[in-house]
């Protein structure tokens, strides 16, 4: 895939503090460093039942996110990082070579159903 990396997709890391009894509270998301990318949607044959008005399924979202090879690097990019993108969390489930030089990653991202309530 070739073409400019114009969408800012979010890094995000869980955070859990404890509290006063020693315990912990629930984990939330933080913002932790952007990732510029070209995002394509793909279509997807999952639904769950989730908060929608009218009670029905909805369909989760998947991406594919192109960066530079190199920068994913330096984030320390790998499946099960979570990244923010237009008010949806995705999940990083595959990372793939997108081109011959490997200069270029592929990030193959499905979202996380209900996880935006968690960001911070």
């Amino acid at each position: 895939m070739s073409g400019a990396l114009k969408n800012k997709l979010i890094l995000l890391r869980r955070t859990q503090t404890a509290d006063l009894g020693g315990g912990a509270s629930a984990p939330t998301l933080s913002a932790d460093k952007a990732v510029w990318a070209s995002v394509e949607r793909l279509t997807t044959a999952q639904d769950f039942l989730g908060p929608r008005g009218d009670g029905g399924r909805r369909r989760l979202k998947r991406i594919a996110a192109t960066t530079r090879a190199a920068h994913a690097a330096q984030l320390e990019l790998a499946p099960g990082d979570l990244l923010a993108f237009e008010a949806c969390v995705f999940e990083i489930m595959s990372i793939a070579s997108a081109d011959t030089r490997e200069r270029r990653v592929t990030l193959v991202c499905e979202e996380v159903a209900g996880a935006e309530a968690a960001l911070s």
